[in-house]
């Protein structure tokens, strides 16, 4: 704790410019200090820094908080899709296109929540943050586009809602672009959307991924890695689908319906079988 009391203060210096100078130079010493300070957090708690410090005692990353807290993030960042939709009551009254748009945010809430917390669908595994330095740092900072995706896309969905299916030719985009108050360009926010989709779901099959499984052989119908990587080509096949300028309602509808068929699956696959007893088997 020592030698990280000493980063954090040389770190924590590093902030002191951002008082001082213009709005980009703040942007780029920001992004320099956080990098230094999560580099210098890696350093602390690598194995290879007590073995070179030859420590006999050293504090330890408490696991379970790292799991939670970090679990509360995404929780919060799911949030987001209900805010936009409850928020200044977007949906209007009665049944309206805003409110089936509405209810699709709402599902693809649901599927993302369950997704991530189906990690690797493992009963038994090794946990990244107990396997392995490397495991653990990936772990960590896999949390961080996710959190970064999902509240990108929750917030274009958001935008989504009340917006009419008319989307602009370069032209006009270039056109647009030019006069003040311009509106969000609708491509741009579907792909925001999608692309955050995906984003989201490639870094829940890589947490997935990086659990070690200790399952016995058989007690599943697929093995683990087929039955996550799916995630991977589905969000793939998500952000495709802002490339045909679909209707508004039909997009959301299929990534609702792709995230769905998603979670059904792996809940299929992810049941485990009935182990049918040796009649060798010698009782002890």
């Amino acid at each position: 704790m020592r030698l990280y009391f000493c980063f954090l203060i040389a770190t924590s210096c590093l902030w002191i410019p951002v008082i001082f100078i213009s709005t980009r130079a703040k942007v780029a010493v920001s992004f320099v200090a956080i990098f230094c300070e999560q580099v210098s957090f890696c350093i602390v708690f690598h194995p290879r820094t007590k073995r070179w410090l030859k420590l006999t005692q050293s504090t330890a990353l408490n696991i379970e908080h790292e799991v939670e807290r970090l679990a509360t993030f995404v929780t919060i960042a799911i949030g987001e899709f209900l805010y936009k939709v409850v928020a200044s009551s977007p949906l209007g009254v009665g049944m309206t296109t805003a409110f089936g748009r509405g209810c699709f945010l709402l599902i693809i809430a649901y599927n993302l929540f369950w997704l991530f917390f189906n990690g690797g669908t493992s009963e038994k595994a090794i946990h990244p943050l107990r396997h392995s330095a490397f495991r653990a740092i990936l772990w960590i900072y896999a949390h961080l586009p996710l959190v970064a995706a999902i509240v990108l896309a929750a917030d274009a969905g958001g935008d989504l809602l009340t917006r009419d299916s008319v989307y602009h030719t370069l032209e006009e985009v270039h056109r647009r672009a030019e006069e003040e108050a311009e509106e969000p360009n609708l491509r741009a926010l579907s792909f925001f959307f999608t692309g955050g989709i995906f984003v989201a779901l490639s870094c829940i099959c890589l947490i997935g991924l990086l659990d070690e499984c200790k399952d016995e052989s058989g007690k599943y119908m697929v093995p683990k890695f087929w039955r996550i990587i799916w995630r991977f080509p589905a969000g793939i096949l998500i952000v495709c689908l802002s490339l045909p300028n679909l209707d508004l309602t039909l997009l959301m509808g299929l990534v609702a319906l792709i995230t769905a068929v998603l979670l059904v699956y792996e809940s299929i696959v992810s049941t485990p079988q009935k182990v049918k007893e040796s009649r060798y088997a010698v009782e002890i």
